[in-house]
């Protein structure tokens, strides 16, 4: 078996450009991928932590509603209806002689309408 010239400047040509692209083209194109990778993944958990922070507020605010529901019901009194004041019952009395007159009339008014009826 022979080697031929063009067979060892091909291998070199290969290794040269092995380099090159490794260097020149590869590590950069990988080193830009590990960033973004590790971009995105400060992000998710950024949102896991926000996350996290509005669970946190959500159950916070949670608590403060039963407990002010628990303070109003503890110390919430309606108020009272307002009511009119009633009049009071004044005893009027009349004359003796305007009594005996309102008698006689209705004496006369119920004795003509049973005649009638």
């Amino acid at each position: 078996m022979e080697i031929n010239v063009t067979f060892v400047v091909q291998i070199l040509n290969f290794a040269v450009s092995y380099v090159v692209l490794s260097k020149f083209l590869l590590r950069p194109f990988m080193q830009r991928i590990q960033q973004k990778r590790a971009a995105r993944a400060s992000i998710l958990q950024g949102l896991k932590n926000k996350d996290a922070q509005l669970a946190q507020l959500t159950k916070d605010k949670q608590d403060q509603l039963v407990a002010f529901r628990t303070h109003v019901n503890g110390t919430y009194q309606p108020p009272l209806p307002h009511l009119p004041a009633l009049p009071t019952f004044q005893e009027k009395t009349l004359p003796k002689e305007n009594v005996d007159r309102l008698i006689a009339e209705a004496t006369t008014l119920v004795t003509e309408k049973a005649s009638h009826a």
